[in-house]
């Protein structure tokens, strides 16, 4: 039986509910936007031969689209969620043109882009939450949408634990308890909190993780902790930075459920790898047309 807080609750999910789906519905419209011959939908699998060119991070790169896993994002774009942008024609990209935010997408473990050979799993893992891990996320900033400051890639100490932790402590109004032991090279902190929501108090648990390298912590590793036992349940999502610095002046950002947290090192040397090969020695006055870029 409906409860009157149920009620108020369900009342309140269907407008949150129907402003997400317009809001996926736009995202999906600026995705396929003019390519609309190009891309079936904004899960399928891109077509054209144009690679994603541009300015990552100080360095010419040229990506080949089908490791391009929805928007890409330069610097004087309109903004992906802004309803002009479906009006807007993008200009011609060269390699001059500044990437704010590069999206990727790789098969597992090979790292390799979607193909007709393993479209399948790609298609198995978005209706399965389910599925084995297959496919992993991979988001580079730079430029504008860059948060890392100069002083902090100059000294290389990237992820200062005692600052960040002093400094999500005071955002977060909760508490980070350092534990004792590492676990697959990287000092943990662990929190736990008492949340009153109207159907009752609930426990929320997060797990932070830093990879220190000769004094200086170069990653940032940073989990939901709610589903138990923790390393073997997809709801616990992993959000895993660290920086191209000096190579490239970007940081990369990965999403992986604590399921393969063992894997991190690896995931993170291959992701670097990956993106370094896609440096190039561009030709004077190499452009390509918008048609792969809106």
């Amino acid at each position: 039986m409906w409860s009157h807080s149920s009620t108020k609750r369900a009342r309140f999910r269907r407008p949150l509910f129907a402003a997400l789906a317009v809001l996926f519905v736009v995202a999906a419209t600026v995705v396929v936007g003019p390519r609309t011959a190009s891309w079936a939908g904004p899960f399928d699998l891109p077509k054209g031969d144009d690679p994603i060119i541009g300015d990552l991070g100080g360095v010419p790169v040229s990506v080949p689209v089908n490791y391009i896993h929805l928007v890409t994002e330069y610097d004087g774009d309109p903004s992906v969620f802004d309803p002009e942008r479906r009006k807007w024609t993008p200009p011609v990209r060269t390699f001059a043109s500044k990437i704010n935010s590069l999206p990727l997408m790789v098969h597992l473990p090979d790292f390799a882009p979607r193909t007709p050979e393993n479209e399948a799993s790609y298609y198995r893992t978005q209706k399965s939450i389910a599925a084995p891990i297959e496919w992993l996320p991979i988001g580079i900033s730079a430029s504008t949408s860059l948060n890392l400051s100069d002083e902090k890639l100059e000294s290389g100490n990237l992820y200062d634990q005692n600052k960040k932790i002093e400094g999500l402590s005071k955002f977060r109004n909760k508490r980070y308890d350092l534990k004792a032991e590492t676990i697959y090279g990287l000092t943990e902190y662990r929190s736990e909190e008492i949340v009153h929501y109207p159907s009752g108090p609930a426990t929320k648990k997060e797990r932070l993780f830093f990879f220190t390298d000769s004094g200086k912590d170069v990653a940032f590793i940073e989990c939901n902790a709610n589903g138990e036992p923790f390393e073997e349940s997809r709801r616990n999502v992993c959000t895993h930075r660290f920086s191209l610095y000096p190579a490239i002046k970007a940081e990369v950002s990965l999403q992986y459920d604590a399921r393969t947290l063992s894997q991190w090192m690896e995931y993170q040397r291959k992701a670097r790898e990956l993106i370094l090969s896609f440096r190039v020695q561009p030709s004077k006055g190499a452009g390509i047309p918008a048609r792969q870029q809106k």
